[in-house]
């Protein structure tokens, strides 16, 4: 019985031993992969077009039965408040503007439209992220609110506008001089924003009945230039990260359970469950 319960304590260490060096050994290829590997080189080809899109409600959604809605529509057929004002070659503009702006601040070179030679020139580590489509969504969401009282439950919505900037990149690792060569994958990722709404419920004195007191404060043109902005930002670092885990994984015999990403602000590497982007192919 000793000698069994040796052998389990044993086979706990190793395996324990195990998980911490893969922790370890990830982290220390994360690390490298940001000190060491900075001969990369990115191609950046433009999208060829903005896609809006305008939703009366948000895809699958809409209040709760029997949910009273605090703001109703203003009319039967809502039309978009900012699809028909943004500038289709503004907004890429601003997109791509921040895509590049922080690969630099990630020691990237990146290259762009009438730039392909001068890329296929260059040393080292060569991808292309090729911008499928780049897509503005607008809809008509609900934001949701709840209370209990006195053993009352009460709930209600007010309406608000939601813009969802949406990206497809066609990824392809350039192995070698042959254009066959490649290693392809469509890689998607969303960033939103919305009207922010503040609430709660009062009772009204004239009545007695609870409702709810609400302030909207709602998106401007410049808050949709800001989510372009933004989204090209957290792109340029989807990137990066990307990238980061491809090369940790290349150098691994086994697949790691989670992704590991680059804090830009606390210049560190720290573990999340979901990857940079989310895989469409």
């Amino acid at each position: 019985m000793q000698l069994i319960q040796r052998f389990l304590q044993l086979f706990v260490l190793v395996l324990l031993g195990s998980i911490l060096y893969g922790c370890t050994t990830g982290l220390q290829l994360a690390n490298r992969f940001v000190l060491e590997e900075t001969n990369i080189h990115v191609l950046l080809d433009p999208p060829p077009a903005l896609n809006k899109v305008f939703l009366s409600d948000a895809p699958g959604e809409g209040p709760a039965p029997g949910e009273e809605v605090n703001d109703t529509l203003p009319d039967p057929e809502p039309v978009p408040r900012f699809l028909e004002e943004v500038e289709d070659s503004v907004y890429i503009d601003y997109f791509m503007d921040a895509l590049q702006h922080r690969l630099e601040l990630l020691y990237v070179n990146w290259y762009g439209p009438g730039q392909e030679e001068e890329f296929s020139r260059q040393e080292g580590k060569k991808y292309i992220f090729d911008v499928a489509q780049l897509e503005l969504l607008e809809y008509i969401d609900y934001e949701a609110f709840y209370a209990e009282h006195r053993g009352g439950y009460h709930r209600d919505s007010v309406q608000i506008t939601v813009l969802e900037n949406s990206v497809w990149f066609e990824f392809r690792e350039v192995n070698g001089e042959d254009p066959e060569d490649l290693d392809e994958q469509l890689l998607f990722s969303l960033h939103a924003t919305s009207d922010y709404v503040e609430g709660r419920f009062v009772r009204d004195r004239s009545t007695g009945d609870i409702r709810l007191d609400s302030e909207t404060f709602p998106l401007t043109r410049n808050d949709v230039l800001d989510l372009a902005w933004f989204a090209g930002e957290q792109n340029a670092e989807n990137i990066f990260n990307h990238l980061l885990n491809r090369y940790v994984r290349q150098q691994l015999d086994y697949e790691l359970v989670y992704y590991l990403y680059y804090d830009m602000q606390d210049h560190r590497i720290i573990e999340r469950e979901d990857p940079p982007f989310i895989r469409m192919d």
